[in-house]
């Protein structure tokens, strides 16, 4: 029940108790003016006692048998009640998953049968000039560094191997278009004297792009290699007695300062 019922009903009984009082006393005591004013006080001690309980017999209706009120907002109020926790949808499993349908683009509208250029998007970019002996060979066992030939130093070079029987080091040089050296045998090699090497050039298809090179130990010669759109070029080397012409190895050629031109 609301403040306002409680104390309505407070008077209600408190007026009624009193009352009732009066009525006994105008009855019984009309001579005892005294029992009288007793009475009277006892009858306002009641009242003030209904208003005190009022408020907790209120809340103990309320909590037991529900509120007495007519009022439509107490009466709208939901009842509060505690959230109840969604739960999740369970995931999909990794089998049920179908993978993003790719959608196929339309195809170009061809007017006439040329060919298209073709796509060189992909194709890395070749410095300029490269030299042999900072570009990785497919196959070559010789050193690299500086090496003289006929008192002449040449720091970016690259030895390759001449044998009794033939025998090649080769690089890739597709997108290139020319190798230049200096090619010779070095100073200093040990099984240089009295030899001569065979140089030869080839491509992938062991056909020769230029004629092959003799060279021996003082005379150094520079060569120009036309690539002529060779994937690989294949640099060998044969060994031979300068005064026999008997077969003869273990002995290194160089590649002085060998690079390649775009």
């Amino acid at each position: 029940m609301s403040e306002v019922v409680a104390i309505i009903a407070t008077l209600v009984v408190g007026g009624i108790v009193t009352a009732v009082l009066c009525v006994v006393v105008h009855r019984k005591w009309s001579a005892n003016p005294g029992a009288a004013v007793l009475l009277g006080i006892i009858g306002v001690a009641a009242t003030i006692l209904l208003a005190t309980v009022a408020r907790p017999v209120e809340r103990l209706w309320d909590s037991t048998l529900g509120p007495l009120t007519s009022d439509p907002e107490v009466l709208a109020s939901p009842v509060a009640t505690a959230p109840i926790p969604s739960t999740p949808a369970a995931p999909p499993t990794t089998g049920s998953m179908s993978p993003p349908t790719e959608t196929a683009s339309p195809s170009p509208d061809i007017s006439d049968d040329t060919e298209g250029t073709p796509d060189t998007s992909a194709t890395p970019d070749l410095p300029a000039t490269l030299y042999l002996s900072e570009y990785p060979a497919i196959k070559n066992n010789g050193a690299r560094g500086t090496f003289s030939m006929d008192g002449v130093a040449y720091s970016q070079s690259k030895k390759v191997y001449c044998g009794e029987t033939p025998s090649a080091s080769v690089w890739s040089v597709a997108g290139y278009q020319t190798m230049d050296a200096t090619i010779g045998i070095a100073d200093n090699e040990k099984r240089g004297l009295g030899v001569i090497g065979r140089m030869s050039f080839r491509n992938e298809d062991n056909q020769d792009l230029i004629p092959p090179v003799d060279v021996s130990l003082g005379s150094p010669k520079k060569v120009t290699v036309q690539l002529k759109g060779a994937v690989q070029l294949q640099i060998g080397c044969v060994g031979r007695e300068r005064d026999s012409g008997t077969s003869q190895g273990l002995f290194y050629a160089v590649l002085g300062d060998a690079y390649l031109n775009r």
